[in-house]
C-alpha cells in the first residue's frame, strides 16, 4: 500500500480548511438560532458596510447569508452581530451595542480594551453595566470617569453612534419591517450613552463654577476692604446682586 506524505504547506493547507469548515459550521448553527427578522438584519447590516462587495441576495435561498458572505466579509464580525443579537435579546445591551461597535472598522481601539474590562470582573465593569442595563446616563457618567477604557467607550459615542445611526437607513430601505425593533433598541442605547457624555460634561463644570465663584467673592471681600466699605465698594457690591 502506498502511502502519502503531505508537505508542510499541504497540511498547513489541511488544516486551514478543517478550522474553516468548523467556524462556518458554527456560524451556521448559531444563524439558525435566530428569527427571519434577525437574520436578514444581519444580511443588511453587512450589506450595508459593504454595498460594493455583497452578492445578490438568492431570493430561494434568502437563509443562507453565509454562502453569500463568505469569501470576503470578516467572520469574527459575523459572530460579533450575531452575539450582538443574542445579547439584546437578554437585554444586555452593553454587551449588546460593544458587540455593534466592534463590526464597525477602525472601532476595535474602543471596544477592546473594555471587554478586557468587563472579562477581568472588575467593580467598575460591573456597575456599569448594571448602569446601562438600567439607563442610568448620570451613574454611567460617574463610573466611567474613573476608567479610561470606559471614558474612551463615553467619550466616542459621537463617532461610532453617528456610524450606526448612518446604517438604519440602509437596513430598512429594503425589508421594510425587517429589523425595527432591533433598530430601535440600538438607537436607545446611542441615546444613552449620548445623555451619559453631556452629564459628564456637566458634572466637570461644576466644580469650575464653584471655583469661579469663590475667585469672586473673595476678590470682592478684598476691594470691600481695601476701600472701607466707600462708595466705590457699593458699586463693585452691586455687580454681585
Amino acid at each position: 500500500m502506498s502511502q502519502y506524505i503531505l508537505t508542510d504547506t499541504e497540511f498547513n493547507k489541511y488544516l486551514e480548511d478543517v478550522y474553516n469548515d468548523e467556524r462556518n459550521k458554527f456560524i451556521s448553527e448559531k444563524l439558525d438560532e435566530l428569527s427571519k427578522d434577525e437574520q436578514m438584519f444581519i444580511y443588511e447590516f453587512i450589506c450595508s458596510l459593504s454595498p460594493n462587495k455583497i452578492r445578490p441576495l438568492n431570493e430561494a435561498k434568502w437563509y443562507n447569508i453565509l454562502g453569500d458572505i463568505a469569501g470576503f466579509f470578516d467572520p469574527t464580525g459575523l459572530v460579533d452581530l450575531i452575539n450582538g443579537i443574542s445579547y439584546f435579546r437578554q437585554g444586555d445591551t452593553l454587551y449588546g451595542i460593544l458587540s455593534m461597535i466592534s463590526v464597525l472598522p477602525g472601532f476595535d481601539f474602543v471596544t477592546k480594551p473594555v471587554v478586557g474590562l468587563l472579562k477581568m470582573g472588575g467593580k467598575s465593569s460591573r456597575l456599569f453595566k448594571e448602569a446601562t442595563i438600567a439607563g442610568d446616563a448620570v451613574k454611567m457618567s460617574k463610573i466611567a470617569g474613573k476608567s479610561g477604557p470606559l471614558s474612551k467607550l463615553v467619550s466616542t459615542v459621537g463617532g461610532w453612534g453617528s456610524k450606526l445611526t448612518s446604517l438604519f437607513p440602509k437596513l430598512l430601505s429594503r425589508g421594510g419591517k425587517i429589523g425595527t425593533g432591533l433598530v430601535e433598541k440600538i438607537k436607545s442605547v446611542i441615546n444613552l450613552f449620548t445623555r451619559a457624555k453631556r452629564a459628564g460634561k456637566t458634572v466637570s463644570r461644576v466644580p469650575d463654577a464653584l471655583t469661579r465663584a469663590h475667585k469672586v467673592e473673595k476678590n470682592y471681600d478684598t476691594i470691600k476692604t481695601a476701600s472701607g466699605g466707600d462708595d466705590f465698594s457699593s458699586t463693585v457690591s452691586s455687580l454681585f446682586k
